[in-house]
């Protein structure tokens, strides 16, 4: 938009209009200078209207406005963005989504910061949960990347014009929540030679869960819940499921890894 005023001294005796002032109601626009080799090269996301795009900005400034391609995703569950650069480089990579629609990436918004490996090419596999409260429509989501602009997760502007930077913008289409919504946050605390307390975040009003460690089910009703007679020093996996009644469960949570102590020495000497 352009705007001019002029003042109206009377009904046959107005000023001249003002200089215009330009102002613009969409998303900032970057203006990237350079990338490293050929940059971004594939993008691909979505649960069941998938994005695959190999079409990618070849000449500056290195900014693609692909947000005509939609993918989706549902409230409550993670999306999966894979990004293969072809740079030779590291690529520092935030994520943002606008989750409010003011046309305005806010520090808030940013929901992934990862870095690539210098292999080319390489694909970094990012993922973040959509909130499950999220209103259900359409969302602009970007992409950014940088061999340095982006080594620091405190430090991530959406709208440079720097550099050896690329930033891609797509839609992110919110979809209804399923029946069943898998937990998140799980995390491992209080681990000794032979216990570990497994803790999340249940997402919906499941009062049931079944812990996946390692290869064994352990069926249970208490969050968090402690891991009793395992084995010492040895590695273990864990994820959570859901269970919503006795024909619904989620999908599985993320996996976590970890580690027991080892048992303390009680017979002397001790030759290893």
């Amino acid at each position: 938009y352009t705007v001019q005023v002029r003042a109206i001294c009377s009904e046959t005796d107005s000023s001249q209009w003002t200089n215009p002032i330009s102002f613009y109601t969409a998303l900032c626009i970057p203006a990237p200078t350079s990338i490293d080799g050929q940059g971004i090269t594939n993008v691909t996301f979505g649960q069941t209207q998938i994005v695959n795009n190999n079409t990618h900005p070849i000449a500056a400034p290195y900014y693609g406005d692909y947000t005509a391609q939609v993918g989706d995703g549902q409230q409550g569950m993670p999306v999966t963005v894979n990004i293969t650069y072809a740079t030779g480089y590291t690529y520092g990579t935030p994520i943002w989504v606008n989750w409010n629609n003011d046309c305005e990436f806010s520090d808030d918004e940013l929901v992934y910061w990862g870095t690539s490996t210098n292999v080319n090419p390489t694909t970094l596999t990012a993922s973040f949960t959509i909130p499950v409260g999220t209103p259900l429509g359409n969302y602009s989501m970007r992409i950014g990347g940088a061999d340095s602009q982006f080594n620091n997760a405190n430090n991530l502007n959406p709208c440079l014009s720097t550099s050896y930077t690329i930033y891609e913008d797509y839609t992110l289409q919110v979809t209804e929540a399923p029946s069943c919504l898998p937990v998140v946050d799980v995390e491992i605390n209080n681990i000794t030679a032979h216990e570990a307390e497994v803790a999340w975040t249940e997402q919906g009003s499941a009062v049931n869960w079944i812990i996946l460690l390692n290869d064994s089910s352990i069926a249970v009703t208490e969050n968090p819940y402690l891991l009793e007679d395992i084995f010492a020093n040895t590695n273990y996996t864990i994820s959570v499921q859901a269970v919503c009644s006795e024909t619904d469960s989620s999908d599985w949570s993320s996996t976590v890894a970890f580690t027991t102590e080892c048992d303390a020495l009680t017979t002397f000497p001790f030759t290893e």
